[in-house]
């Protein structure tokens, strides 16, 4: 009975694999999507801190040294420097507010300077957080989507090696505190939801009775300024977070710690990770389509790694620990910066298309009618042999069309029952592919 069981798990599961990791299958490349450069610029001997884009994509603003510089995005040239007059040394946080308006960075003595982007200059020093100079500090800092708030973790020195912490809710439009809750843990990140509905605190705390450290994600309501819930506890060494991301939609959140520099991506709606690749993974991003992510990871080599949520489909070697992504239509701009390497700019990679630019050879497959419809431009090969696979990698359909001329339309009559299928053209030595759903 016991290995009945068995048996009935390990079909179902084999069936679940099928039905969701369909990049597994012989001979398929399921998931068609890839990155390539569209624009790479040495930085050396300046040093990129942090980098995001602007509300319109067009711009990326760079902290570098102790000012924001822009960068034209289309070509990544360098457009202007802001001007640093009346502005405290230093950039060791930053972030761009949803509007586009206004960048926050945090310097090393307790206090936040705010940059206008349309003037190019820094418009505000805020330091009414601390009552020790000295030894208070802001720990990290954040400001809404819609520029009327900000939020900071502060710091507050007790005696000795002993602080208390402190999220504390700044008013810009009425430039003063309006709210000030006392937490336990010290908040090195923090990360508003692109709605403004919610932010995000991630840290770490001491347990004093166990004598154990815990890093600890914290999502927040701005319809109280309250925690309503804890995204992630786990035991740690007391280093905290580096990055904290939503989705593009909200309906995902990335985080990565410290140490052991391992990321976990939740659904926000299930509370369940959807994926996790390991440790030496410092930095993410969450692809705008919610089924792609990025990971840097560090193995003595530098690679940059583009997953789905089943797998790992593609590595580059560019080294980032700075990854922003800008969606214009389904048109992705990723901006990728570590230092003083090079910052570059990647872009979707045509699906279909032959990246040499010499063959411009593309076929496209479609299903419509009950028909199966390959198209061909530039396409040369005397025969097109197309097959078709169900979900258990059986071929249910393998027949050679003559391709009589390069730029041809080919109408497969199509009889099969309702289901997922996988269709292959092979053109010589180039292999197209693309999902079916028949649906009757």
């Amino acid at each position: 009975m016991k290995g009945s069981t068995m048996t009935t798990k390990t079909f179902l599961f084999a069936i679940f694999l099928l039905l969701t990791a369909g990049n597994n299958l012989p001979l398929l490349s399921q998931d068609s999507l890839d990155l390539e450069i569209v624009w790479q610029k040495e930085v050396f001997p300046k040093e990129i801190k942090f980098a995001n884009f602007s509300a319109d994509g067009q711009w990326i603003y760079a902290a570098i040294g102790n000012t924001i510089e822009k960068i034209s995005a289309e070509t990544g040239e360098y457009i202007s420097v802001f001007s640093t007059e009346g502005i405290s040394s230093g950039i060791y946080d930053m972030d761009i507010s949803g509007l586009g308006n206004l960048i926050l960075t945090r310097d090393g003595g307790g206090a936040i300077n705010i940059w206008d982007t349309r003037l190019e200059k820094a418009v505000k020093y805020i330091n009414s957080f601390t009552q020790s100079p000295g030894y208070d500090g802001i720990v990290s800092t954040a400001i809404s989507p819609d520029e009327t708030k900000m939020v900071l973790c502060v710091s507050q020195y007790k005696g000795g090696i002993n602080f208390d912490y402190f999220v504390v809710i700044f008013d810009l439009i009425l430039e003063k505190e309006i709210k000030r809750v006392s937490v336990t843990a010290k908040f090195n990140k923090i990360k508003f939801s692109h709605d403004g509905k919610y932010f995000a605190t991630g840290g770490w705390y001491k347990d004093q009775w166990e004598d154990k450290n815990y890093d600890q994600v914290i999502l927040w309501s701005t319809e109280t300024w309250a925690p309503i819930d804890t995204i992630e506890t786990l035991e740690g060494v007391g280093s905290g977070y580096t990055y904290l991301k939503f989705s593009k939609d909200d309906l995902l959140f990335g985080c990565t710690r410290r140490t052991p520099s391992d990321t976990r991506i939740y659904d926000l709606f299930t509370k369940s990770i959807i994926k996790n690749p390991g440790k030496n993974y410092p930095s993410f991003e969450i692809l705008p389509d919610n089924e792609h992510f990025l990971f840097f990871f560090v193995h003595g080599n530098y690679d940059l790694e583009l997953h789905n949520r089943i797998e790992k489909i593609h590595s580059y070697s560019i080294p980032t620990d700075i990854i922003d992504v800008f969606n214009d239509n389904d048109n992705w701009k990723i901006i990728c910066a570590a230092g003083n390497y090079p910052i570059t700019m990647l872009s979707k990679k045509p699906i279909g298309i032959d990246t040499e630019p010499k063959l411009k050879e593309i076929i496209t497959i479609s299903f419509l009618n009950n028909n199966i419809i390959i198209q061909t431009e530039n396409i040369y090969e005397d025969s097109l042999i197309t097959e078709i696979y169900d979900l258990q990698s059986k071929i249910v359909f393998s027949q050679t069309f003559e391709n009589t001329n390069p730029n041809n339309r080919i109408t497969i009559p199509m009889h099969l029952n309702s289901g997922i299928y996988f269709c292959k053209v092979k053109a010589g030595d180039k292999e197209y592919s693309q999902k079916i759903e028949i649906v009757r």
